[in-house]
């Protein structure tokens, strides 16, 4: 800038004209935020119709195409407090594969999924546990009936039981009941439903846990504390976008570029997610009895 706009703008600035620099000033920070709102909404605009297009061309009928609930069909192109397309690619909490592989080795008459949303693990333990009773909680009226077509469209409602809120007096309902498996996802209020007052009653039980330490870190230690000596404790962390955007075992992201490929099995998770599995001592014991007393005979 010349000398003598400079000094132009020096008097301007020290006279009457002051005020206008002011409002300049100001229209100039409303002017940045309205561009950085319309910049946002643009991009939510684009990640909508890529949604839109994947959904038309790799998820036509709503299926899940692979993970444990491969099958399973959604009544609308719709989740609560999640993603849907990792859903229906089979890549959503695809950590917690090995935990329910475990658990279908294993005879279970009730579960509770706690904070169930549209019912994916309730509507989904229902198909892999055809002779279970399945009890999702959520507090949420319209994730409630969302669960509720998710079950009907899954013919399995006859066997979930949709509920409102679960408190500590329902877990020690559990107590000598035959194995359980409880799932939880509840935003925190894990920390209030699994301690040492309740850990006596769901001893028998095996319980799966997404920790929320990013709320509170003293979450998970609590829990550890008072489970460790009636459970078995097993962690799961989460993988990272672009190693389920490489997963060779899911179908729908075959033919997509990497980007978009992430694009359909983000989570947006918190970093440092992990989940917690409580395989029960007690009832492991009791499984392996028959096996021990049969080796005994033999001896």
């Amino acid at each position: 800038m010349k000398l003598a706009a400079k000094n132009m703008i020096s008097r301007m600035a020290n006279g009457p004209a002051w005020p206008l620099f002011r409002m300049a000033r100001g229209m100039e920070r409303r002017l940045d935020s309205l561009c950085t709102y319309a910049e946002r909404q643009r991009r939510a605009e684009a990640r909508s119709d890529l949604k839109t297009a994947i959904l038309a061309d790799t998820f036509p009928d709503l299926r899940v195409t692979a993970g444990p609930f491969a099958g399973m069909r959604y009544p609308d192109a719709a989740a609560t407090g999640s993603a849907l397309l990792p859903k229906l690619a089979g890549s959503y909490e695809s950590e917690l594969a090995e935990f329910i592989e475990i658990a279908r080795s294993r005879d279970y008459g009730l579960i509770l999924d706690i904070g169930c949303a549209e019912g994916f693990y309730a509507v989904g333990l229902a198909r892999l546990f055809p002779d279970a009773r399945v009890l999702a909680y959520d507090v949420d009226a319209g994730a409630r009936a969302m669960c509720r077509r998710m079950a009907e469209a899954n013919d399995v409602a006859d066997r979930v039981d949709i509920q409102g809120f679960c408190d500590t007096a329902r877990l020690k309902e559990l107590a000598g009941a035959p194995r359980a498996l409880l799932f939880a996802d509840c935003e925190g209020f894990e920390a209030e439903l699994f301690t040492a007052e309740t850990a006596p009653a769901l001893a028998g039980h095996d319980i799966i846990i997404e920790c929320h330490d990013f709320k509170d870190p003293t979450i998970t230690p609590g829990i550890v504390a008072a489970f460790s000596a009636s459970h078995d404790v097993t962690f799961a962390r989460a993988r990272s976008e672009l190693a389920k955007a490489q997963d060779p075992d899911l179908p729908a992201i075959r033919g997509y570029n990497a980007e978009t490929r992430r694009f359909i099995v983000s989570e947006a998770r918190n970093p440092g997610q992990f989940w917690l599995f409580l395989s029960s001592k007690s009832a492991a014991a009791a499984d392996a009895a028959p096996v021990v007393a049969a080796v005994g005979a033999q001896g």
